[in-house]
């Protein structure tokens, strides 16, 4: 009993559903502006999501760009650092290696010295 009123209530919807379908001229052009609303709302969705979606992209691309930044700046002062210390190395060197050719110390001529 319950099947076969299921079954009438699917046969009555089906048909109630056949009835709804655009027989004139004017249904159909009615149903035609519908389809054409309902594509420009599904067209809109899609340019909003779209929209959203690329704002979100520019968003992470802004704040990885942003990153790199901060890490090249962190590297770039790194070497700078390096080559400072570099630099100060070098020129203690240098004259470490000055005194020790002119010392005032030193009563001997120096050895390398033409006469």
């Amino acid at each position: 009993m319950k099947n076969c009123l299921l079954l009438s209530l699917f046969a009555c919807i089906t048909t109630i559903g056949c009835q709804s379908e655009p027989t004139t001229m004017r249904e159909q052009a009615e149903q035609a502006q519908e389809n054409l609303e309902a594509a420009r709302d599904k067209a809109a969705e899609i340019v909003a999501e779209s929209e959203e979606e690329a704002v979100e992209r520019v968003a992470e691309a802004r704040d990885e760009a942003r990153d790199d930044i901060i890490e090249a700046k962190r590297e770039a002062s790194e070497l700078i650092e390096d080559a400072k210390q570099n630099l100060e190395y070098r020129l203690d060197e240098l004259a470490d290696e000055k005194e020790i050719l002119v010392s005032p110390d030193t009563t001997e001529p120096a050895t390398n010295r033409p006469e």
